[in-house]
Parts: structure tokens; sequence; C-alpha cells
């Protein structure tokens, strides 16, 4: 039984193609596959990909929703302050949050931009 009946899916094309006479020069063997039956691979791997969350999803509780949604952002967060540090050059993670919590007050004022304002609109 298909998830989705009638969808189609668009298959991700190679941007360079590989010469099979180099790679068994190199040694390599060239496995040979149609697009149709890529395709059809590919599809079957992304319905059980999608099979399994939402039988996990539909599996957790409330509450372990919430722990996996502060868990994920508690590794985004950390994954933010090493990307500050890395463009920074410096291993102190005390610049690495000073310099988050500016990336973080540069998002508060463009998203905050059209709600507030210090000039009155003229009629």
């Amino acid at each position: 039984m298909a998830l989705w009946p009638g969808r189609l899916f668009p298959v991700a094309r190679p941007r360079f193609r590989i010469d099979p006479a180099r790679l068994s020069r190199l040694g390599c063997g060239v496995m040979k596959v149609t697009d149709a039956e890529a395709a059809a691979s590919l599809k079957a791997m992304q319905d059980d990909i999608y099979r399994e969350k939402i039988l996990r999803a539909r599996e957790m509780t409330p509450e372990q929703r919430l722990a996996d949604v502060f868990e994920l952002s508690n590794h985004q967060l950390g994954m933010m302050h090493g990307g500050a540090m890395h463009r920074l050059g410096t291993t102190n993670p005390r610049k690495g949050w000073e310099e988050l919590d500016r990336w973080m007050e540069r998002l508060d004022r463009v998203r905050e931009h059209r709600f507030y304002t210090t000039e009155r609109r003229r009629a």
C-alpha cells in the first residue's frame, strides 16, 4: 500500500558523470542501475523512513515531544555557539556567547522591525 498514491517524487540527478572505464582501471566495479530501479529504490526508502517517523511520533507522549524540542534547541544553540567561536577564530567560550548574543539581538531587531516604530504614521 502506497502512502502517497499518485504523488510523484523528484529523483536527484548527479551533477557529474562517473566514467565506468576509469573506475574499472582503478579496480572499482560499477553497478548498472537503471533510472527506474533507482527511483523505485529511493521511493521505497523514503516510504520506510516516513513510516518510521510517523510510528515513532504516534508512540510519544506530549511530555516526550516537549523534551525532544528542548533537546533539539539546546543542540542547535550549541552548534551556533561553536559557529560563532569558529567565525571569531577563538577558543574562548565567553567570546563565543557574546557573539551569539549579538547575532540573536540582530535577529530580534529584524523580526520586530515592522511591529514597533518610534514615529507616528502620517495620515
